[in-house]
C-alpha cells in the first residue's frame, strides 16, 4: 500500500515505520475516550495495550494520524487485516502483542455478518501467490459437527495430499478452508498457517494415504464467504471434479531433502529404526528446531518464515537464488528442482536475523548442499573448495566436483564462511589460498 503525504504529495510507500510506541499509547487514550472515525471495535484480533485489549485496525490508524499530526488518515478499507501483516509486525516490534480473539463462534458470526460475499478466490488479498485450497463439504451433519470441532482446535483433515504438495512440503504452508455448513448452505473461508502435519496410513491397498493437519497459534482466520461451488470459485485452476485438496497458484518449490522432510518424525507409517541412523539424527534436529521455532514465534508470519528457511523454502531461498543468478553458486546449473539453498552459518548457531539472510545462503546441487550442510566440504575466503579430512582422495576424486564459487564472496558472505570453518573444524581458510597450493 502506498499512500501520499498531504498537502506536500510526497510518497510514503511504508506508512507503517513512522509509528513509534508512544503514538500507539496516545492512541488507545483517544480511542477509549473518543473512538475514530468510521471504526468499530475488531472481530478478529485484539493488540494489547497496558494489559487492555484494543481494535488494532483503529489504534494504527490513529497512531498514524498522530504521529504525522493529521497529514495522513486511514480508513478501515485501507487496511487487510490478516495477522502477519505489515501493520501488525509493526505492533509486535514495538513490544504490543496481537492475539486472535478467543470467541471463535462470536468472530465468525459478526465476521459473517460484515463480509461482502466473495464470488472468486482471486479477490482476496489476504494469501501468498501458492497455498493448499481444502474442500469441507460437510455432507453430513455428524461430518459437521466434527470438522467444526477440529476447526475450533486449530485442526483439519483426515485429507489425502497430492504428490506436488507433499514434495514441496506442508509445514509452513498456507491453507485456505472452504467450509461448508449443510443446514444454511453458507461457504465460510478461513486461513491458516500449518504448523503440524499427521500421517495416518492406509490399511487399504491402493487407498491414500491421509494427513490431519493442525495451524499456528493464530488458529484459523475467517477472511470472507463464498457464493460459489468450490469448482467455480476455483475456476480457471486445474482441480479435479471431486476436489478436496488443491494446490492454488504458483507451483511450490521442490523439498530440500527428502530426509528433510518437516513430517518426517511424524510418519507413523515407518519404524524409527527402519532408517538409516544419520537420517533419524536429522529428522530429529529438524522437528526440535521446526517446535522451537513454533513455541516462540512472535505470530504466524515470523513462524512461516522461519520454517520456510529451515527447510530451505520461501523467501530466503528466493532471495539466495536472486543473489547468484538463480543458478548453482558452484556448477552453475539452473534446473530449479536440483538447486537447494543450503545455510552457511550452522542453523544451531544462528540469530533469526541471520537464518534469514540472504548472505548466509548459497545456492548448491543436492549433492554439494549435502556436502556442505555436513561439512565435508567448505569454501575459503577466495570461494575454493576444501574437503574435510573425513573424506580420503579416492572418494574426492570420484565426486568430481567443481574447485571454485561462481564468484568470489563478498565480505558479508565471508563472516558467515568463518562460522562454517569453525563449526567444522577448517583452518587457514580466511586468505582464500588452498591447501593443496601450500604443499
Amino acid at each position: 500500500m502506498q499512500l501520499s503525504l498531504y498537502p506536500s504529495g510526497v510518497a510514503v510507500p511504508h506508512p507503517q515505520d513512522l509509528v513509534k510506541a508512544g503514538h500507539v499509547h496516545k492512541a488507545a487514550k483517544r480511542w477509549k475516550r473518543d473512538g475514530y472515525g468510521s471504526f468499530r471495535e475488531s472481530l478478529s484480533y485484539d493488540v494489547w495495550i497496558n494489559d487492555e485489549p484494543y481494535p488494532p485496525k483503529a489504534i494504527c490508524a490513529l497512531a498514524l494520524d498522530i504521529a504525522t499530526k493529521g497529514e495522513i488518515t486511514l480508513q478501515p478499507a485501507d487496511f487487510p487485516g490478516l495477522k502477519g501483516g505489515d501493520w501488525h509486525q509493526r505492533l509486535t516490534v514495538l513490544g504490543f502483542a496481537v492475539t486472535p480473539k478467543a470467541d471463535l463462534a462470536r468472530t465468525t458470526q459478526l465476521a459473517i455478518e460484515e463480509n461482502t460475499p466473495i464470488d472468486h478466490w482471486t479477490q482476496l488479498d489476504h494469501l501468498p501467490t501458492g497455498f493448499l485450497a481444502i474442500n469441507v463439504t460437510n455432507k453430513e451433519p455428524h461430518l459437521y459437527d466434527r470438522n467444526t470441532a477440529l476447526l475450533r482446535d486449530q485442526q483439519t483433515g483426515y485429507w489425502s495430499v497430492s504428490k506436488k504438495v507433499l514434495n514441496a512440503g506442508l509445514i509452513g504452508q498456507s491453507v485456505l478452508l472452504y467450509f461448508r455448513d449443510p443446514s444454511s448452505g453458507r461457504r465460510d473461508l478461513y486461513h491458516g498457517v500449518v504448523s503440524e502435519a499427521r500421517l495416518y496410513k492406509s490399511k487399504k491397498q491402493y487407498a491414500r494415504d491421509r494427513y490431519a493437519l493442525r495451524v499456528d497459534n493464530a488458529g484459523w482466520q475467517l477472511i470472507g464467504s463464498a457464493t460459489q461451488t468450490f469448482s467455480d470459485f476455483f475456476d480457471g485452476e486445474p482441480i479435479g471434479t471431486s476436489p478436496v485438496c488443491e494446490w492454488i497458484g504458483s507451483p511450490p518449490f521442490p523439498q530440500a531433502r527428502p530426509d528433510s522432510s518437516p513430517f518426517l518424525d511424524l510418519d507413523l507409517g515407518k519404524s524409527q529404526s527402519s532408517r538409516p541412523a544419520t537420517h533419524k539424527a536429522q529428522a530429529k534436529a529438524l522437528s526440535e528446531d521446526i517446535q522451537e521455532i513454533l513455541r516462540r514465534a512472535a505470530n504466524g508470519t515470523e513462524a512461516t518464515r522461519l520454517v520456510q528457511a529451515r527447510i530451505g523454502q520461501g523467501a530466503f531461498r528466493q532471495a539466495v537464488l536472486r543473489r547468484w543468478g538463480n543458478a548453482c553458486a558452484a556448477t552453475g546449473i539452473t534446473e530449479m528442482a536440483l538447486l537447494r539453498a543450503s545455510h552457511i552459518k550452522p542453523w544451531r548457531d544462528a540469530t533469526d536475523e541471520e537464518r534469514l539472510s540472504p548472505y548466509n545462503g548459497l545456492p548448491l546441487t543436492a549433492n554439494l548442499d549435502a556436502l556442505f550442510d555436513r561439512g565435508l566440504i567448505s569454501f575459503d575466503g577466495a570461494g575454493y573448495l576444501h574437503y574435510s579430512d573425513q573424506l580420503d582422495d579416492e572418494t574426492r576424486e570420484s565426486l568430481n566436483l567443481p574447485t571454485l564459487l561462481r564468484e568470489r564472496p563478498d565480505q558479508k558472505m565471508v563472516t558467515f564462511l568463518r562460522a562454517h570453518w569453525q563449526a567444522f573444524g577448517y583452518e587457514d581458510m580466511e586468505g582464500g589460498l588452498r591447501a593443496s597450493m601450500l604443499s
